[in-house]
């Protein structure tokens, strides 16, 4: 019997920790490959889950964030966009196990959305520093899209830009604001002062 949270061939995303992973030979479950002695432990969905989603003050860590993909059918898909985190459940022909965009499942996916690049180290990254002002224009249709179409369940708390929510806000008329802190201490993003003047349809978010 394979030790669960022992080393991982593949990562385990899914925090219940049965999972599909993409091999060069095809897709294989993670309980198969726990037949070859490889097994992991992903983490726990965040404090107060499931009900904290009605009330939208889910507070996601990125790792936390990762395990919200489909695995078995009527699984919680989530995905986050500016660190709000949306229910994306509805739309697995999209963010499903064999959806067109099921990498972006359990991430934050602003680069992705500005950039409309699938490149991995795109998908895995949270840096928006070097958009260029088409793709802040792009990224902000998407957001508005989101905010109309998707459940909010929540924050991603250590969601890092390399810029802050004030810029943001400048550059798009939004009134989004900073993640909140973990109870435990943790720190989200720089919390900036709340803009109230924002013209877009995200500004309520």
């Amino acid at each position: 019997m394979p030790k669960v949270g022992g080393p991982c061939r593949w990562p385990c995303r899914h925090w219940r920790c049965i999972g599909w992973r993409m091999a060069p030979s095809g897709l294989l479950t993670t309980a198969a490959l726990g037949l070859l002695g490889v097994a992991c432990a992903a983490a726990p969905p965040p404090a107060g889950w499931p009900e904290c989603a009605e009330q939208a003050t889910c507070l996601f860590t990125t790792e936390s964030l990762s395990g919200f993909v489909e695995v078995e059918k009527g699984d919680t898909v989530l995905l986050s966009v500016v660190s709000y985190v949306f229910n994306v459940s509805q739309v697995l022909h999209y963010y499903g196990r064999v959806g067109s965009y099921s990498s972006l499942a359990g991430t934050d996916c602003s680069r992705v959305l500005g950039t409309m690049s699938m490149e991995e180290e795109d998908v895995r990254s949270h840096n928006l520093v070097d958009l260029t002002e088409d793709q802040w224009e792009e990224l902000f249709i998407w957001v508005d899209k989101f905010q109309e179409k998707y459940q909010l369940v929540g924050r991603l708390v250590d969601w890092r830009p390399g810029i802050t929510m004030e810029d943001i806000n400048s550059r798009s008329g939004f009134s989004l604001k900073a993640a909140p802190k973990l109870p435990d201490g943790g720190v989200g993003p720089e919390l900036e002062p709340e803009v109230s003047d924002g013209s877009r349809g995200a500004d309520e978010l």
